[in-house]
């Protein structure tokens, strides 16, 4: 059975943002449509080792969570993100 495909608008701010979904989480694809760059971690509070998804690009990742963390780079302002997750069924 196929995985539920859920697509969200996200806006990252200075200070850390959570999105919790009710089940585990496989895959997600994020595009930053800008204009900052933004952090990303996976259950896991932003710090040294996130993940930078520069403006204007998208990343894709296979990985199982529950809560996707997010915030722009310091010194930069508020970011779009184009969120798909892909739940397992």
């Amino acid at each position: 059975m196929p995985g539920k495909i859920l697509n969200k608008k996200l806006v990252a701010s200075a200070v850390a943002q959570t999105h919790t979904l009710g089940s585990m989480i496989r895959g997600i694809s994020i595009f930053n449509y800008g204009p900052s760059d933004v952090l990303l971690d996976f259950d896991h509070i932003i710090d040294g080792d996130s993940r930078l998804v520069p403006a204007g690009e998208s990343l894709n990742i296979g990985a199982d969570f529950l809560t996707l963390y997010y915030q722009y780079v310091a010194g930069g302002t508020a970011a779009t993100l184009y969120v798909t997750f892909i739940q397992n069924p």
